[in-house]
């Protein structure tokens, strides 16, 4: 097992502590072709998607190369769940395209979970009214 920093310890402990949960509602998952409500919750709760946020704002201030490796750790659990926490951890990464005010109103909500990805060969922005 790789060795993890002491900001990502805690949050490897809380992988390993949602997993019976992840294997529980890993074939309702499949099937459902969406992650379980009981586990996107219990992995909100246990701060997984916020381990990228400064830690002023609730997050774990985690390094890059530790969430790879805490997302890693989980999709051996399930590799559905560690795509799903590797989607729903990075939204702050995106935060460098956002006014300081707008990502502080985003992101300090505990209960925002921001999925998504950019591509920046196939995206376009478009001008609208008022941005």
């Amino acid at each position: 097992m790789n060795e993890f920093s002491e900001r990502a310890q805690p949050y490897l402990d809380k992988i390993q502590k949602l997993a019976p949960l992840i294997r529980e509602h890993a074939d309702r998952a499949e099937r459902e072709a969406q992650m379980t409500r009981e586990v996107a919750l219990a992995m909100r709760d246990a701060g997984l998607f916020r381990i990228l946020l400064p830690r002023p704002m609730g997050g774990g201030e985690v390094t890059i190369p530790d969430t790879l490796r805490l997302i890693e750790e989980t999709a051996r659990i399930d590799a559905s769940a560690g795509w799903n926490f590797a989607i729903c951890s990075g939204g702050p990464v995106f935060g460098q395209y956002l006014s300081r005010a707008a990502f502080e109103k985003i992101f300090n909500d505990p209960n925002m979970i921001g999925a998504g990805s950019l591509n920046p060969m196939t995206s376009r922005a478009t001008r609208v009214e008022g941005g």
